[in-house]
């Protein structure tokens, strides 16, 4: 171990910078110190969410995006049977909300007309309860609970 090129602590060799080894509390300063030299000349570190979602949909709609997307869905129908079985019922049922045979209806619990598809089984795709996003959200942490 050699020492640290500021307080002559002992230094890992991997959090060598530049050639010059600094210890994990220096390292710690230094990139907090940049960190605010970055904010105060405009930096964030975090990016607005619509410029973020419009970034994704952009990419998204790219051949290599296109691939990637196509990839990542044969991956979740392959090797998980669990979610193979979701998203194919899913599927069908947004095919028949679709073409106009199922007609979303308002919430079961609360009569809000905003409501969300659940599916008790799985294996019967059209067989589904139309409930609000707050409803389907206790229905689903009702079901988890013993």
């Amino acid at each position: 171990m050699k020492p640290c090129r500021k307080c002559g602590a002992p230094s890992l060799p991997r959090l060598a910078i530049r050639g010059d080894y600094i210890c994990l509390m220096c390292l710690r300063e230094y990139q907090n110190a940049w960190l605010k030299r970055q904010r105060r000349n405009g930096y964030k570190t975090k990016r607005n969410p619509a410029t973020e979602r419009a970034y994704r949909l952009a990419y998204q709609a790219t051949e290599h995006g296109k691939a990637l997307r196509r990839a990542s869905a044969r991956r979740r129908l392959h090797d998980y049977p669990e979610s193979r079985r979701k998203i194919l019922s899913r599927a069908k049922l947004h095919q028949k909300v679709r073409s106009g045979k199922i007609v979303r209806q308002p919430c079961e619990g609360c009569g809000n007309p905003k409501s969300q598809a659940h599916h008790d089984d799985y294996s019967k795709p059209l067989d589904i309860r139309w409930l609000c996003r707050v409803c389907h959200k206790a229905e689903h942490a009702r079901q988890e609970t013993p």
